[in-house]
């Protein structure tokens, strides 16, 4: 879990989200990485919570 959190887009990821939802878009444009970076890395988040939870 920690080395998940380790990743500083995913972080960023986290934090926007726990705002209010984002489309992939918006969360690339704020991040100024690509669209598809942003799903994978989301696709890996929620992979990990569906393990957990």
């Amino acid at each position: 879990m920690l080395d998940i959190l380790g990743n500083e887009n995913r972080r960023k990821i986290l934090q926007l989200l726990s705002n209010r939802p984002y489309y992939v878009s918006e969360i690339s444009e704020r991040l100024g990485v690509g669209p598809k970076a942003i799903i994978n890395q989301m696709s890996l988040l929620d992979n990990i919570y569906r393990k957990c939870f």
